[in-house]
């Protein structure tokens, strides 16, 4: 198809069935995340943002992470202030980057990180002990 075609009605709405369930496995994501990770004071929002700083070579502006991640820097900036606040120390984010200082970030990111793997570790074995 090219740019000046327009799709079939078929096509459209494959297309747009495609999206939606894209959508609805989206969703599931973030409930399933939000469940996994809220006593540790995370939303997968939080946990997301977490993770793109923990996995940046460097420490990266607000508008990278964002940028990095598809979402809206405002949004980044506003979870990077509220995470900032909450802060162990007073290294918060600031034009020279985000990663410095922030060993409760950390910690929580690793405990999520474990407990991930701890649940993906026991639904595999549940299955193949089946």
């Amino acid at each position: 198809m090219t740019r000046q075609q327009r799709p079939s009605v078929g096509e459209a709405d494959a297309l747009t069935s495609l999206i939606l369930e894209v959508f609805r496995l989206n969703g599931c994501l973030i409930s399933a995340g939000d469940d996994l990770v809220s006593d540790l004071g995370l939303t997968s929002a939080r946990w997301q943002v977490l993770g793109a700083m923990a996995l940046a070579p460097a420490a990266e502006t607000v508008a990278r992470l964002a940028r990095s991640m598809g979402l809206r820097r405002q949004g980044v900036q506003r979870i990077v202030n509220e995470l900032a606040a909450e802060a162990d120390d007073d290294k918060g984010p600031g034009r020279r980057g985000l990663r410095g200082g922030w060993t409760q970030g950390r910690s929580i990111l690793r405990a999520a990180f474990w407990r991930r793997s701890a649940r993906s570790w026991r639904s595999q074995r549940s299955t193949t002990e089946r």
